[in-house]
């Protein structure tokens, strides 16, 4: 690992590097753009990352992933495949943190919410993981197209009151 050496560097130089970090943070872009690196580069290494996801390569999937999410803080599949690559190490709360993203990005997707609650089913945590499928038919009511999410979330609390009751 390189020491940056904060002595070293001369006024120009940090103005570059704090319009560059406020370009990130506030102007949309990306660490990606910054580095010229193209959308089509991104979306190649999420099809090797999703191929090793597929064949069971988790720990090669994750340092992809976490690479995607680094460059392009702005694409939400990138935290979900994440996320999901974490939960399947068994990484939840490195899985939780990633879905979280993901729900901030996109509140009005129940698939998310799903995910969050396996990882705290995985946890035992009764609490947040019925608490999460309250919002999943929140974020859904009264939208025909998420009828499976609600089914499923509606199955899913009931399993967990009934094992509350024990």
């Amino acid at each position: 690992m390189t020491n940056l050496n904060l002595e070293s560097i001369d006024e120009k130089e940090f103005v570059k590097m704090f319009d560059q970090v406020g370009d990130v943070m506030i102007g949309g872009k990306t660490v990606a753009d910054m580095k010229n690196i193209s959308e089509d580069e991104l979306e190649s290494l999420y099809t090797v990352g999703h191929t090793f996801y597929s064949q069971g390569k988790f720990d090669k999937a994750v340092n992809i992933f976490r690479f995607l999410v680094m460059y392009n803080h702005l694409e939400v599949r990138y935290f979900i495949a994440l996320g999901g690559t974490l939960q399947m190490l068994g990484d939840y709360e490195g899985a939780l943190n990633a879905y979280g993203q993901a729900h901030m990005m996109n509140p009005e997707e129940p698939s998310i919410l799903m995910h969050i609650s396996a990882c705290f089913l995985a946890v035992n945590d009764l609490v947040n993981a019925e608490s999460s499928l309250n919002a999943v038919l929140f974020i859904c009511e009264g939208k025909k197209d998420h009828a499976e999410a609600v089914e499923r979330a509606k199955g899913l609390i009931e399993l967990i009151q009934k094992n509350k009751d024990k």
